[in-house]
């Protein structure tokens, strides 16, 4: 059967290309959603009241003059777009219809590869209306890719007014955001209760932790004081002892200094002793020749001599 006859089965009012498409995968397990080579050229119309699947229509010679930079009064401002989402999601819509699964997974694939990797804003409605005007409400398999895709590129939304409203204006996708900030609340609240959490405990830690410190310097303290006082105390010791030694040493010097006054006066009368012993040849006395001897006088300690006559035993001065 050729395509053409397979194609005067299907209904009237499904899209030719997404069926040649279906038809394609039916054939090869795969398809393209590139344009065809006999698609129209489409482009988004923003007028609601139209079905998302029709919100396309077939582009010639308007087109090519518009491009040329002329311009025709029957025609409406028009944005170009690329229509491999589009198309991806009308093959899912179709695949869906006819209960091929296998063809249902790969366009949701294609699909989701091209929003995930090729964010664009400025037809993000007419695929948002063509997921959820397509797809039946049950089935989640684009509509959760587009919740995702929102969530994903919350703060683009949040900054840009018009796509803000595109995406508000969608019970599901607000209802999946405002699910998606109270996930992330409860999180942040998890978060801020866990770092509340480890806040207070290193608190606790540091308190403990100036405790042990002034523990430690306290004893420190301590030790230095007693030091301190152990230090002093020998210093003093040490200059009392220096005192005493320079005491000892200064009576000993004295003592010493006394012995060797008392021996050179001893030596002195010695010498004088033996001068005047041999300075006398007779007794002056007597007039006999002079014996003498010399008589100790004094203690041993100062010990004194007299130079007697051995005859008469007159004293003669030294």
């Amino acid at each position: 059967m050729t395509e053409a006859k397979m194609a005067t089965i299907i209904m009237d009012h499904d899209d030719p290309q997404t069926v040649r498409r279906m038809l394609s995968y039916l054939y090869t397990l795969d398809y393209s959603d590139e344009r065809l080579p006999e698609d129209p050229v489409k482009t988004v119309i923003a007028d609601p009241a139209l079905p998302p699947h029709l919100r396309h229509k077939s582009q010639t010679k308007i087109v090519g003059e518009a491009r040329s930079g002329r311009t025709s009064s029957g025609v409406e401002d028009e944005v170009q777009y690329d229509p491999k989402r589009l198309n991806n999601v009308l093959v899912y819509a179709v695949a869906d219809k006819y209960d091929i699964p296998e063809l249902k997974e790969l366009a949701k694939r294609k699909f989701h590869a091209l929003v995930k990797n090729e964010w664009t804003s400025i037809e993000f409605e007419a695929v948002r209306d063509a997921v959820f005007g397509t797809v039946p409400s049950q089935d989640m398999g684009l509509r959760s890719i587009m919740c995702q895709l929102c969530i994903h590129h919350f703060q683009d939304i949040v900054k840009d007014v018009r796509l803000r409203s595109v995406v508000l204006s969608s019970e599901e996708l607000a209802h999946a955001l405002l699910e998606n900030a109270m996930r992330e609340k409860d999180k942040d609240m998890e978060l801020l209760d866990g770092a509340l959490a480890k806040q207070m405990s290193l608190q606790d830690e540091l308190l403990a932790a100036k405790g042990d410190v002034r523990l430690v310097l306290d004893q420190k303290e301590k030790a230095e004081v007693l030091q301190r006082k152990e230090l002093a105390k020998a210093k003093a010791e040490t200059q009392t002892a220096v005192f005493l030694q320079r005491k000892e040493l200064a009576n000993a010097k004295e003592e010493t200094q006394k012995a060797v006054n008392q021996r050179n006066a001893l030596l002195s009368r010695l010498n004088a002793l033996v001068d005047n012993a041999n300075g006398w040849e007779e007794c002056r006395n007597c007039g006999d020749d002079f014996g003498s001897w010399i008589e100790r006088l004094g203690s041993s300690d100062d010990p004194r001599f007299q130079l007697r006559c051995s005859n008469c035993r007159c004293r003669h001065d030294v």
